[in-house]
């Protein structure tokens, strides 16, 4: 290759750079699109984690706790209004948590399965109200429970700018944007968020914004019949698609506290357990 060829390239290498550094993105992306068909996985593991249980009466007992929860569905978008979805079938494939706890010198291995796991679920949001039945079946005692903690499938524009902006830029997220993300089940939500756009690059042949968010959050989470006080401090990366507006990929590492006041067999139990936590997730879209 010839000294000119060399510094010819180099040239068109510095003013693609030059280019791309001034363009500006769009992190909130496009409306979310009636028939888009997505699966979705997520895991989160809690490894090794403290657990104290108060059973009253000055009884006391702590030991260590390791938990992943594993949760796969297939979620289509039946209707939309603006940037909102407003009717979504979501099937769920999988929704279990196995734990292994170690506590008073025994040691206990559990796997829960989520009553709603292998049913239609279909969301319908009504005058800002989302209702959650099964579809084409009748809900048992339990799965009636689980449909009133179901999560809504709500818009994460306050996540991000609301204008376009440029690689490596920082913004602050607060605690309101958190919740309406989390879901109508959070409640008392606060603490803080900073993000950073850290660079695009393509994944699973899309371009794709590469975001990093620190978080340290704390809010009330119902829980069935429970209301438990939790605390999430890390850091997430997110692989968003410039072009849908939806994070193929994410992972979380940092901490995570759960307490409250939990009924097992009758009995009001005091439980608080955390440790390091790390998590991830990820979005295919199999229909636009």
């Amino acid at each position: 290759m010839s000294l000119r060829s060399v510094s010819l390239m180099l040239v068109l290498a510095l003013t693609s750079f030059a280019r791309s550094a001034d363009e500006t993105y769009d992190l909130r992306g496009p409306a979310p699109v009636k028939g888009q068909v997505s699966l979705d996985t997520m895991k989160f593991v809690l490894k090794n984690a403290d657990i104290s249980l108060d059973l009253g009466n000055n009884v006391k007992l702590e030991g260590k706790v390791d938990m992943t929860t594993l949760t796969e569905t297939r979620s289509e978008i039946l209707a939309v209004d603006g940037r909102r979805v407003t009717k979504l079938r979501t099937k769920i494939i999988k929704d279990e948590a196995k734990r292994k706890t170690k506590i008073a010198g025994e040691t206990s291995e559990e796997t829960d399965k989520k009553a709603l796991e292998g049913e239609i679920v279909f969301s319908e949001l009504t005058k800002d109200v989302w209702k959650h039945s099964l579809e084409d079946a009748t809900p048992n005692d339990m799965q009636k429970k689980e449909l009133k903690d179901f999560d809504n499938p709500e818009n994460d524009d306050d996540l991000y700018p609301a204008e376009k902006i440029k690689v490596g830029h920082a913004w602050n997220i607060d605690a309101a944007a958190f919740k309406k993300v989390l879901g109508s089940n959070v409640s008392d939500a606060k603490g803080t968020g900073k993000a950073k756009f850290l660079r695009v690059e393509k994944y699973a042949d899309e371009d794709c914004a590469v975001i990093e968010m620190e978080i340290d959050i704390q809010a009330k989470v119902k829980q069935e019949d429970s209301l438990l006080d939790v605390a999430i401090k890390g850091k997430v990366t997110t692989v968003r698609s410039l072009a849908s507006a939806v994070d193929l990929k994410f992972n979380i590492d940092g901490t995570a506290k759960f307490s409250g006041t939990v009924e097992e067999d009758g009995m009001k139990i005091i439980m608080t357990f955390g440790g390091k936590m790390n998590g991830e997730g990820t979005t295919k879209i199999v229909k636009k």
